[in-house]
């Protein structure tokens, strides 16, 4: 019997980003500053049964044949410890990440498609002009051990 295996398209980037915006607010910086147009996804990255959700921005670049999804590298979970009236009783708040071992990056933003090195790195020198992003930079997905996270 033949085993299937999952494995990741090679014609994807990764662009690591460091900002303290909102998920919503830098698709909105995106949009106005790089004149694409991201919008929410109708669907959202389930992990660990459904109890953390990652947000998905997409913009369908048809000019550039290309996809790019904007998403948030953390998830903040608030769960409820325990019923009793203690010193550790109360609300718990879970941080959760898309990829474990990138856990300084707040946002990623993955381009599928037809890509050109000298366009993506335009592209990422344009994202670091914005003032409301402190860092962006091209990242090596070989160094992703949690690739299969990315398949959407």
């Amino acid at each position: 019997m033949p085993v299937l295996t999952l494995e990741m398209p090679a014609d994807y980037a990764l662009v690591g980003i460091h900002s303290s915006e909102e998920d919503y607010r830098l698709a909105f910086l995106f949009n106005q500053v790089l004149k694409a147009s991201f919008v929410l996804s109708k669907t959202s990255l389930d992990f660990k049964n459904k109890t953390v959700q990652f947000p998905i921005f997409e913009w369908e670049n048809e000019a550039d044949y290309c996809c790019q999804y904007l998403i948030g590298n953390k998830q903040i979970t608030n769960t409820e410890q325990s019923d009793g009236y203690d010193l550790f009783s109360g609300n718990i708040n879970t941080i959760n990440y898309l990829i474990p071992e990138k856990k300084k990056i707040d946002f990623f933003l993955k381009i599928e498609g037809d890509i050109c090195d000298k366009d993506l790195n335009d592209f990422v020198a344009r994202i670091n002009q914005i003032p409301q992003v402190v860092s962006a930079y091209l990242i090596d997905t070989n160094t992703i051990k949690s690739t299969k996270n990315l398949i959407f």
